[in-house]
């Protein structure tokens, strides 16, 4: 796409957006605020990051298309101008419009930079665009593939696009359609009605009404719901940070963080039911007294975070750092000796967890001295001393 091609297909989107804007003052479907906390900047901003983003595709695919020249089935076929346009709405609409939006919400990875669509607190023309670079890229992938297969012609293409910009702008604008038009146009098209419920809090809604222009492939696949309650539904996500949903450079971090703490926070969910998994096997073979009764003994190895080494085999100093943040959070901690017996590691004293002792050494070798306590299946050592 040359650079006019950019210009000319920005100007038109832009245009739209102006018109939505101007049916929302007029018509609006919901009487809200929606320049607080600078959302509609940071949609702006997306907006102009996705309109670069995919322009940059379209420029790739472009010189792959001169390189390769895919051929595809329709060019084979000389069907009507009329006819390759048609299918290649219906064929978009359901591979980018339906299919790659469905996996966004099905796939953990990818909800959560489309995540950052669906927590705006509000929906308005702005809300459009306000979407991830990687969901860009995504879309893209789920477009290109059957352009190329079926040889689908640019113009259709560019028809199919033109149609899907200007109903996503639409679908997306605070206007209040009347009920009875609304169920005429759902009958086979996407109305601001249906998608307005698409955007809603209550999961089993935002599972629905995927695609952009249709709403045939929802109807028969089972994802469809009316549009009744469209002007009641309440915006946004119930786990959103209120104080990232403005920030454009937030919002641009906000999946790689999300992960992180994601990640954390289930290890320690393991990690406690790991622990109480390991309490519970004690006091059901042994009976716990104010000090433990074993054998007195001294044990040389590495302190390692059970959950991680269990679950993946994780050790070793490249892993010291997510180790100590794993302990810090509660994860239980275990000595692993040369032979690789793993002892579960514990402090005498009250039978504290082993954290005080041991939580900044995680992953060096340490030398222990403590009582031993080994039933089947498990090995247990109170730790009086460490070096």
């Amino acid at each position: 796409m040359s650079a006019r091609e950019f210009l000319n297909t920005a100007t038109i989107i832009m245009a739209v957006m102006a018109i939505g804007a101007l049916l929302e003052t007029v018509v609006p479907m919901v009487i809200a605020k929606p320049w607080q906390n600078g959302r509609r900047g940071a949609n702006l901003g997306f907006t102009a990051i996705s309109l670069l983003s995919n322009w940059l595709l379209a420029s790739l695919a472009a010189v792959a298309a001169v390189n390769w020249r895919p051929a595809g089935l329709m060019a084979q076929l000389h069907w009507p101008f009329w006819a390759e346009v048609a299918i290649a709405v219906l064929v978009i609409d359901f591979s980018v419009g339906y299919l790659s939006h469905r996996t966004m919400h099905m796939w953990p990875p990818m909800w959560r930079f489309h995540q950052i669509h669906h927590n705006d607190p509000f929906v308005d023309v702005t809300t459009t665009y306000r979407t991830h670079p990687v969901e860009t890229v995504w879309r893209f992938l789920f477009g290109i593939v059957p352009i190329w297969l079926l040889g689908l012609p640019a113009q259709a293409v560019v028809i199919q696009r033109l149609l899907q910009a200007t109903n996503g702008i639409l679908e997306h604008a605070n206007v209040r359609l009347w009920p009875a038009v609304d169920r005429v146009l759902s009958q086979f098209f996407v109305t601001p009605n249906i998608h307005k419920i698409h955007h809603s809090r209550a999961i089993h809604e935002t599972n629905s009404n995927y695609a952009n222009l249709t709403t045939i492939y929802d109807r028969l696949l089972g994802t469809y719901t009316p549009a009744e309650r469209a002007a009641s539904v309440t915006y946004g996500l119930h786990d959103a940070d209120a104080e990232r949903l403005g920030s454009l450079p937030g919002l641009l971090a906000l999946p790689f963080q999300r992960a992180r703490r994601r990640e954390l926070k289930s290890r320690a969910i393991a990690s406690t039911t790991l622990g109480a998994v390991v309490v519970f096997a004690l006091a059901t073979t042994m009976l716990v007294t104010a000090q433990p009764k074993g054998t007195r003994t001294t044990i040389t190895g590495e302190v390692v975070d059970l959950w991680c080494y269990l679950e993946g085999g994780d050790r070793g100093p490249a892993k010291k750092d997510c180790a100590t943040s794993c302990a810090k959070a509660g994860n239980p901690i275990g000595i692993l000796d040369s032979s690789g017996t793993l002892f579960v590691a514990a402090g005498l004293q009250d039978h504290q967890p082993a954290q005080a002792l041991l939580v900044d050494k995680m992953s060096t070798r340490v030398t222990v001295t403590g009582t031993l306590v080994t039933k089947p299946g498990v090995r247990m050592i109170y730790i009086e001393t460490v070096k």
